[in-house]
């Protein structure tokens, strides 16, 4: 987990401050603002199980 949290903050270093103009920082900020959309079919993807979640007959506790 360390090595890919290492390499993933290598890759998103140049990517951690950005500057924007004052209309695109204007529009940026605004669009935080809103308040979160309801996107269909998101919440069932987060909450149904995946075949990650159920091990393969024999694989218990492996």
């Amino acid at each position: 987990l360390k090595a890919a949290t290492d390499a993933a903050a290598d890759i998103l270093a140049d990517r951690r401050v950005f500057v924007l103009d004052e209309a695109s920082w204007q529009a940026f900020d605004h669009a935080l603002d809103r308040p979160a959309a309801d996107v269909p079919g998101l919440r069932e993807l987060l909450t149904t199980p995946t075949v990650l979640d159920h091990p393969e007959p024999g694989q218990a506790g492996r």
